[in-house]
This record gives structure tokens, sequence and C-alpha cells, in this order.
């Protein structure tokens, strides 16, 4: 097991040192792009994103309990969402500055949470969590709801395309892929009873983590107010955002969602000056 730790930290480490060396490359291509176009764009980003998701298969959850004074817990529903901010260079091309691509550094941090359906006419408030077993016997946990937070770094890479010519308001379209690293993995449990809160760290525990590395694909659509040698602001509805690689062991398997991005901009070469 120890082996096992050292390795993941390697490989973490490794993937973390290329991705901050791919950063700067894609960077120092934009501003080599940016020589012939002389438009290059310093600005910070911010958004949130809502996924279909479903429920993974665990052992541990049980929906339905029977016993025999008859109670049992209700059905199970689950939430996925994201958020995210970063910071970007983006180059605008081509003839008309139709054309930008943008890349950069981007934090985001997934919130997964399961917890029993109040919708359900069977509601009780709580779901049942095998935390022991032997042969003898098999004990649960009352438990109300379970989140877990994934916090990433990743790589953002975007296509963008203006409709119209350079105007204060212009509308475009936009693909773009990311490449995210775990940082940091979390869970946090609200008991039926609070007297539980001791078992927190055993069901953690229990709880896998998310994949190590996550792939996106998204389209998205908007506009942007301002000059591009001035500051200005885009605002954009960012859909599908489909996940490459949903996590079969987290508590929540993500598929693809939608939500919204907002960028603010500025002139690089007015920030250097």
């Amino acid at each position: 097991m120890q082996l096992l730790h050292h390795n993941s930290i390697y490989y973490e480490n490794y993937f973390m040192t290329r991705l901050i060396t791919l950063t700067f490359l894609l960077l120092e291509a934009l501003i080599s792009t940016s020589q012939e176009s002389k438009i290059l764009l310093f600005g910070a980003e911010a958004g949130f994103i809502s996924s279909m998701n479903e429920l993974n298969n665990n052992d541990h959850i049980r929906g339905y309990v029977s016993y025999p004074m008859g109670y049992y817990s209700s059905s199970i529903i689950s939430a996925s969402d994201r958020i995210f901010f970063g910071l970007k260079g983006e180059s605008i091309f081509g003839e008309n500055a139709h054309w930008a691509i943008a890349t950069g550094l981007r934090y985001s941090r997934n919130s997964d949470v399961i917890s029993d359906n109040s919708l359900h006419y069977n509601s009780t408030g709580y779901f049942y969590w095998k935390y022991s077993e032997d042969e003898e016997k098999t004990e649960y946990l009352k438990i109300e709801n379970i989140y877990q937070n994934s916090h990433y770094l990743g790589l953002p890479v975007e296509l963008k395309y203006f409709i119209s010519v350079p105007v204060k308001l212009r509308l475009y379209l936009k693909m773009g892929a990311e490449f995210n690293l775990l940082l940091a993995n979390r869970s946090k449990i609200d008991f039926r009873n609070p007297d539980m809160k001791g078992y927190e760290s055993t069901v953690s525990d229990q709880i896998a983590d998310p994949n190590t590395i996550s792939l996106a694909l998204y389209g998205a659509g908007g506009f942007k107010y301002g000059y591009d040698d001035n500051i200005s602001v885009s605002m954009e509805l960012v859909a599908p955002h489909v996940n490459l690689i949903p996590s079969d062991n987290a508590l929540v398997k993500s598929y693809a969602g939608a939500g919204f991005q907002i960028n603010v901009q500025y002139p690089f070469n007015k920030l250097i000056k």
C-alpha cells in the first residue's frame, strides 16, 4: 500500500508539472500568434455547470431496508454541480478579427450530493449506509446527505468565432476542451442522529475518490461588450458540457450538463506598460 501511495504522488506531481509546462507553451504560442494580429487580451473567468448524473453502484447504500417492524428509507436522488475560476490569455486573429484562441489555468470545484428524495410519497428524510458487516450482523447508519467536493486544476483550450466585424457588441460561438487534474477530495456527511458524527471519518474512508484525471468538451454562445483596445466583458451560455471520462468510483457519475460563463478581459500590452 505504501508503494502504491508513493506511485500515486509521483504521477500526480508528473502530471501537474506537465500541465503547467503545457500551459506556458500554449501561452507562448498565443503571444506569437498575436504578433501578427497585434491583439492579445488577458483576463479572468468564472462560471457554473450543472450536470446530468446518476448514482454510482455502491454496496454501502441501501435505499430500502425492511425489518420485522416494517420501517424503511425512501428512494435516493443525486446532484452534481461545478463552479470554476481561471486566468486566460486570448489571441484574436484573422481577417476582420473573426477568430480567437484562448488558454490558461482554471480552478474548479465539483460538488456532488446524494440525499433522500423528499418528493417521494414514502420519504423518511434519510437513507441507510452499511458501515460494518460480519458473519453475525450487518450495521447501518441513518444518513440524510452525503457531500463529495473535488478540487481540480485544469487547462482549458478554446476556439472562438465572432459573427460580426469588430464593433462594441459582438456575438460569438465557441468550442473548447479542458484537461483537469485532481488536487484534493473531501466528503461531508449529515447524519440523522447528530450523535453519530463520530462515524464521519469511517464513512468518508468508505467513499471512493473520483478520477485523478478528467477530460471534457463543451460548446458555447454569447456576446462580448467592449472594444479590444480597452476593458471588455463577455457573457455566454455553455451547452453542452460533456464529461468524456465519467468516474465509475466516485459517489456520483456525471455525464453532460449546461451552465454559464463570464469573462473580463484587458489588452495585454496595456498591462505590461
